[in-house]
């Protein structure tokens, strides 16, 4: 399962954009019927994991240039954006941005000065952008914590989700202000008016419509211009998660066909691409889903925050220096989507990291967190690489609290766990 999980989340990207996917200034009517080949075509990392030409490491976004017949890869692993020719016999990829920290989605853009890539760097929390022959990129816009996804509509306005902030915001190169388009900023939530970990977002270019791919409440928002509300498209609205065809699971990616409002989704955690058609209840698999029934492999852990445990200041913005936590290494052997899940009966947070946690800088190297709304339990769900060691912290939704905690962890294959919680402001590096 880690092998195809981790390259299917590419290529049924590729699939459906490919094929669905043109800038707005062409016009295009696909069926809501439309049927797709199952079977797919490797166009970019033939040569499999790797930082060779041919080869990609943990890419996690892709963007096609219709024009030029470009597929562009955010090579995350490799710290790089490749870009492959689709019409050339060659899997040779071109570096065209180098050493770019957790690169995580990209935009291309033609603009008067030659083509213009965007990309959302999730360590840094920002976007920058890269004009044709460019060696360093300019920010674009302002702070964007846990900066996911990144949109450029047809006014230059450029949208970037906050997974940190849990909001969409909207940066105008005219006025150089930057407003919340989806969800409310600093607010995590399952509510129509909140969103929980965003990831991909689609701006339909005519209405300034976005629809967000809701990732930790497992649904599809559409927000209209100027709304204080979303209006839930595919998945269900109460935020449940599900393999069914009324559910999705962790979805990073949207497309929608402004023609049809037809919406499709990249349902992570299922495996699949789900097609919505307008005010559908349930959707339809296009592409994938043959894996969902695999066998879960359960690893557990278990461990208390104590009056000697360390305590820091959560990447939420409290300043408070009393917030008791646990640094748990992570490893796993086989690549492919693990879940975390506590069990205590204290209210407990997770924060899982990248290589590295910085107690006096939490938000360095995040790469997703979950309280579960308050409740007792939290609940993450990412793709890991055994390429890599990553570090979930425990900690709690109230500060000075202690207790027991089990880790129940999901996935193909045994994860390691094991305590490596240092003294009071040190930082934790694998």
């Amino acid at each position: 399962m880690g092998r195809l999980n981790e390259i299917l989340l590419i290529f049924l990207h590729i699939q459906i954009i490919f094929w669905c996917w043109i800038p707005s200034t062409i016009s295009i009517k696909i069926s809501p019927c439309a049927k797709w080949n199952r079977t797919s075509e490797i166009v970019a990392g033939l040569g499999g994991r790797g930082n060779n030409p041919d080869q990609l490491l943990d890419p996690e976004g892709i963007f096609i240039h219709r024009q030029s017949n470009t597929l562009y890869v955010s090579d995350t692993g490799n710290s790089r954006i490749q870009a492959f020719k689709l019409n050339q016999l060659s899997n040779m990829g071109t570096t065209v941005i180098f050493n770019v920290t957790y690169p995580t989605k990209i935009y291309v853009d033609d603009e008067n000065d030659g083509r213009t890539i965007y990309v959302s760097l999730r360590n840094e929390g920002r976007v920058k952008k890269w004009v044709q022959g460019a060696s360093d990129g300019v920010q674009v816009g302002g702070e964007c914590s846990m900066c996911e996804s990144v949109w450029v509509d047809k006014e230059k306005n450029v949208y970037m989700t906050s997974v940190m902030k849990s909001c969409v915001y909207k940066w105008s190169p005219q006025t150089n202000i930057i407003t919340v388009v989806a969800g409310r900023e600093m607010w995590q939530g399952s509510s129509s008016d909140s969103l929980n970990s965003p990831e991909g977002i689609y701006v339909d270019d005519t209405s300034g419509t976005v629809y967000v791919a809701d990732y930790a409440n497992h649904r599809i928002q559409k927000w209209l211009i100027n709304a204080l509300n979303g209006t839930t498209v595919a998945g269900l609205s109460t935020g449940n998660q599900g393999s069914d065809a009324e559910s999705l699971s962790y979805p990073t990616a949207v497309w929608v066909d402004d023609e049809t409002q037809v919406v499709y989704v990249a349902d992570s955690d299922n495996n699949r691409i789900q097609r919505w058609l307008s005010n559908a209840l349930l959707g339809d698999t296009v592409v994938g889903g043959a894996v969902t029934n695999l066998p879960s492999v359960l690893s557990k852990y278990s461990s208390a925050l104590m009056p000697n445990s360390p305590r820091f200041s959560q990447p939420n913005g409290n300043i408070q220096d009393n917030y008791y936590y646990q640094a748990i290494r992570v490893t796993v052997a086989t690549s492919g989507n693990y879940s975390f899940e506590s069990i205590s009966h204290i209210t407990t947070m997770g924060y899982l990291y990248d290589t590295s946690f910085d107690p006096s800088n939490p938000l360095a190297n995040i790469i997703v967190s979950s309280d579960n709304d308050g409740a007792q339990v939290f609940h993450i769900s990412s793709l890991l690489s055994s390429a890599r060691t990553y570090i979930l912290v425990v900690t709690t939704s109230q500060a000075s609290v202690m207790g027991d905690f089990w880790i129940l962890v999901h996935g193909p294959a045994l994860v390691g766990l094991a305590s490596i919680s240092p003294s009071v402001g040190k930082l934790v590096k694998i």
